[in-house]
């Protein structure tokens, strides 16, 4: 039920391979050499595709597609980096970049590489033959009716390894194309091709054919560095526990209602949308909708220096409840958007303290503290990576009332803000926060260790006798020096 699937390059592909495999390909390039029947109908297949992506993306659902080009573009250096904010925020990842070698080195061992080389070489050279065979040998025997469909598949597989290349993620659309093209290595069929006619030629030819097939069978068990290839797929690495995102999922499970309408970066609102059925998400790293890309650049003003009210702007005109910050995405981006942003909220040239307490996902929320019946934003949950802030009805129109240019890292700062805590989930999240925060900050910090007993307070407030929180005040003691206390 999904119309934006209408936009896929990959449907519009399919389709138009299946309308050009059913038309009779033209009398004149039937007779013609198998290349340029090859070549016509990779052609015909990829201009009947990019008609059909085009008309569909815009006439059926009113899509589009121009971040592909603009991150093509600024991959290979022909647009500058603040040319494209779509671009900017795929590239932060690193599966839109380049292809990685590990990859490359994978494909060598397990001969899938060598074997796809080997048959693109015998594919040519079964073309370059002297036009098959004498008289009165048919085409079967010597291969000469598959001539196409092989020079097609090495066609297609050079155009995918070089999607892959440009794209590291596009190598699962390359890599069973790879395989395939590799077992063409081992047809008789092929070798026949290249070595000609004749009983023994054609006897030599199954025998190689064989013997390779052989090779390419048993070489993912016998070849491979740190042991086989085989064993490295079966092979189920250490279980990576992330109790933060644990910790937020469980709360949000609990929490929210169905009405909630969350806001998070793309990445963490896909997870959150896929592991909590009932959470519902304003936007979504879907890049082939408009609305999406455009609420997307809205909620990334939580990485600028826009005061609080502007970003309660923003998120108010989709009707958002809750909005999450990713203090690793924030870190990642932090001073880094001010070419797509207005100029009253950039951050400009700054320290990274000056950064810190101007930026909205790291201080900057702190700036307006929250007040009874007028807030613009309130903290309902925050752990050591994840913070939730619910949207208040405060005017987002006023110019910041009541803000306050208090040390981020002071405990005035954080005191009006933990009141709206509740449940034990939020008590064991703030908890692991300030367990977390001398180290983050340095135990040195002015302020560092009293923040952090501020919020250890606060939890033991909600849930006095919940184990977590229970060892994490022995752990702060123990942090701290009092290694008695932490005993007690």
């Amino acid at each position: 039920g999904n119309r934006m699937l209408l936009c896929s390059p990959f449907f519009a592909l399919a389709c138009s391979c299946a309308v050009v495999g059913l038309v009779p390909i033209p009398s004149k390039l039937a007779n013609a050499r198998p290349l340029l029947e090859s070549a016509w109908v990779l052609i015909a297949a990829l201009v009947l595709g990019v008609v059909s992506q085009q008309s569909l993306a815009i006439v059926a659902s009113g899509q589009e597609d121009r971040h592909v080009l603009q991150l093509l573009l600024q991959k290979l250096g022909l647009a500058p980096p603040e040319a494209s904010f779509d671009a900017f925020l795929y590239l932060q990842a690193p599966e839109f970049q380049f292809l990685t070698w590990n990859y490359v080195q994978e494909a060598w061992e397990n001969l899938s590489l060598p074997a796809a080389a080997l048959a693109g070489v015998l594919s040519c050279g079964a073309w370059l033959r002297p036009r098959c065979c004498n008289s009165t040998i048919t085409d079967a025997r010597c291969g000469a009716g598959s001539e196409p469909a092989w020079l097609m598949q090495v066609l297609f597989l050079v155009a995918l390894c070089l999607l892959a290349g440009l794209v590291n993620r596009l190598r699962v659309l390359a890599a069973p194309v790879l395989c395939l093209v590799g077992s063409l290595s081992a047809s008789p069929d092929l070798w026949a091709a290249l070595l000609g006619p004749g009983r023994a030629r054609r006897a030599l030819a199954t025998l190689i054919g064989h013997g390779l097939a052989l090779g390419l069978i048993f070489a993912p068990v016998l070849r491979g560095s740190g042991g086989t290839i085989l064993a490295r797929i079966k092979e189920v690495g250490p279980h990576a526990d992330d109790p933060d995102m644990r910790e937020l999922v469980e709360w949000a499970n609990e929490t929210l209602s169905a009405s909630t309408l969350l806001m998070a970066d793309m990445t963490l609102a896909a997870k959150l949308r896929m592991i909590s059925p009932h959470i519902r998400v304003g936007n979504h790293p879907q890049y082939e909708s408009l609305t999406s890309r455009k609420r997307n650049r809205d909620y990334y003003s939580t990485f600028s220096c826009a005061p609080p009210h502007r970003v309660h702007e923003v998120l108010s005109r989709y009707s958002v409840t809750h909005v999450v910050l990713n203090l690793n995405a924030c870190r990642a981006r932090t001073g880094k958007l001010d070419p797509f942003m207005e100029k009253p909220d950039r951050c400009g040239k700054a320290k990274s303290e000056e950064l810190h307490q101007r930026t909205f996902c790291w201080g900057g929320f702190l700036t307006q503290p929250p007040q009874a019946g007028s807030s613009q934003f309130e903290l309902v949950f925050r752990n050591a990576i994840y913070t939730v802030l619910r949207l208040g009805p405060g005017s987002s129109s006023g110019t910041a009332q009541g803000s306050t240019r208090q040390a981020w890292t002071a405990p005035g700062a954080w005191k009006p803000w933990l009141t709206q805590l509740e449940g034990t989930l939020a008590a064991r999240g703030i908890a692991r926060a300030a367990i977390s925060w001398p180290r983050k900050q340095g135990a040195n910090t002015p302020g560092a260790q009293e923040v952090a007993d501020l919020k250890l307070k606060k939890a033991e407030e909600l849930a006095p006798d919940d184990p977590i929180v229970v060892l994490t005040r022995a752990e702060f003691l123990q942090a701290t020096g009092n290694r008695q206390g932490a005993e007690l």
